[in-house]
């Protein structure tokens, strides 16, 4: 189920994910995985799946990341990952910095908290020669948010990970960051 937008349920309306179902956080979308409801239960199986769900990571040259007003990934906003030709990309940044690439080049720009994220993760920059089929960075994670006036049962899993870079034969690319998941249970 690929989900985009909110589900949104009466203050006494319970929902469960079961049955090995995965809830797909659609690609780039700013809205994101949002449940509100009393209480969720994820069974065994059944995951809340945000991975490589954000920003782009660079093809041949930098990443994407979150305009932090808007939410909308572009190319020289927050927190991309950082790419210059022929040389390793660098990981995508969030709420933390990015990894450096094997060239030790760093950008280090963060956006967004580690104890209420709200926005898209970051893509990495790509890596090697540009006209040479460089190594695509990793797309950043998506982001997912539940609001419970209730509980969260989770037998399954909420996963919200940024992509891997790609690699060639001279250069890695940067991974992508992880994205946001957000959860306040009554």
């Amino acid at each position: 189920v690929t989900f985009s937008g909110a589900a949104v349920l009466g203050s006494t309306d319970d929902m469960t994910i079961t049955g090995s179902t995965t809830v797909r956080h659609a690609v780039a979308d700013t809205t994101g995985v949002n449940i509100t409801a009393r209480n969720l239960t994820i069974d065994t199986g059944s995951t809340i799946f945000a991975n490589a769900r954000g920003c782009a990571g660079g093809t041949a040259g930098n990443g994407s990341g979150p305009n932090t007003t808007t939410g909308v990934c572009a190319a020289t906003t927050s927190g991309y990952g950082y790419s210059t030709d022929g040389q390793g990309g660098v990981g995508g940044s969030h709420a933390g910095v990015g990894g450096r690439s094997c060239n030790n080049v760093f950008t280090g720009t963060t956006y967004d908290t580690n104890t209420g994220p709200t926005l898209l993760g970051s893509g990495g920059g790509s890596g090697g020669w540009y006209g040479a089929s460089p190594a695509a960075g990793g797309a950043g994670g998506g982001i997912v948010r539940v609001a419970l006036t209730g509980t969260l049962t989770v037998s399954g899993s909420i996963i919200a990970n940024g992509g891997t870079g790609g690699t060639n034969t001279t250069y890695g690319a940067g991974g992508g960051s992880g994205g946001s998941v957000h959860i306040t249970t009554g």
